[in-house]
């Protein structure tokens, strides 16, 4: 609205000035500086009041050109605001599907535990979505200039890409453990095999895969990250952690989407 008012502001000043330079030299030139009510005859009048009909037209298509302006951009608001959700909403599908499949794996202790969802013999690979959510937050941001959406991507991102660090070195854990486990509970359809520990045979191979990934379920992972200047960071949090980290960040980022959104 401010800058509707703005150049609704500048085009009656300039209309006024107008007019009075107008009025200062009819009164000079038609009525000879001699008496104010030539100057502001009924005919006068009845021309001023037909020329600002005709000024207050444009004035309407004013306002009716910023509120369209306006609009339209709350709309690409909206647009660049809900593809970048359904993209952030795709990678959070993906990464709790994997991290509560790990809570299954925490039965280790008691038994022998084989996942056989798909997912778990392919690292976790997000640079595609995330490139795509760059380019519409950059955009975003153009559109929406008063925004913080890029500072909170920069966070979200960080946290993801760490929490997606912390997954793949436990899927590739995982994976040096599955192929030490029975035939038969690979060959199975199901989509969880146990098996009582005391019913299998544990070879040291194995026991060492398995404590490996147990370790890495359980205890802190070492996660190296090089700033702007190239300067290696390390983080070292549990997966608990890691995923605590990326929630918060994620929901802050959703919150400020669905705030566009509405707008």
């Amino acid at each position: 609205m401010k800058e509707i008012e703005k150049y609704v502001g500048y085009y009656l000043l300039v209309y006024l000035a107008v007019l009075a330079i107008c009025g200062f030299f009819q009164y000079m030139s038609v009525c000879q500086g001699k008496s104010l009510s030539c100057a502001f005859s009924m005919n006068g009048i009845n021309t001023i009041i037909t020329t600002t009909a005709y000024v207050l037209t444009p004035i309407v298509a004013i306002v009716g050109f910023f509120s369209w302006k306006v609009q339209k951009q709350y709309d690409l608001q909206k647009e660049y605001a809900e593809r970048i959700l359904n993209l952030v909403n795709k990678i959070s599908i993906e990464i709790n599907y994997i991290y509560s499949s790990f809570d299954t794996l925490k039965t280790m202790d008691n038994k022998v535990v084989a996942l056989r969802e798909e997912s778990f013999f392919n690292s976790l690979n997000i640079t595609n979505q995330l490139n795509a959510i760059l380019i519409h937050v950059k955009t975003l941001e153009q559109i929406k200039s008063d925004s913080e959406i890029n500072l909170l991507f920069k966070h979200y991102e960080k946290n993801l890409l760490k929490l997606k660090t912390c997954l793949n070195i436990i899927t590739d854990n995982y994976k040096e453990y599955y192929k030490l486990l029975p035939d038969k509970m690979k060959e199975s359809k199901s989509s969880t095999q146990y098996i009582a520990r005391e019913n299998y045979e544990l070879s040291i191979p194995f026991i060492l895969a398995e404590a490996k990934l147990k370790r890495s379920l359980q205890e802190k992972i070492d996660i190296y990250e090089y700033n702007s200047n190239n300067i290696p960071l390390l983080y070292s949090e549990d997966l608990e952690t890691y995923k605590k980290n990326f929630d918060f960040h994620n929901n802050t980022f959703l919150k400020e989407l669905i705030q566009i959104i509405k707008m």
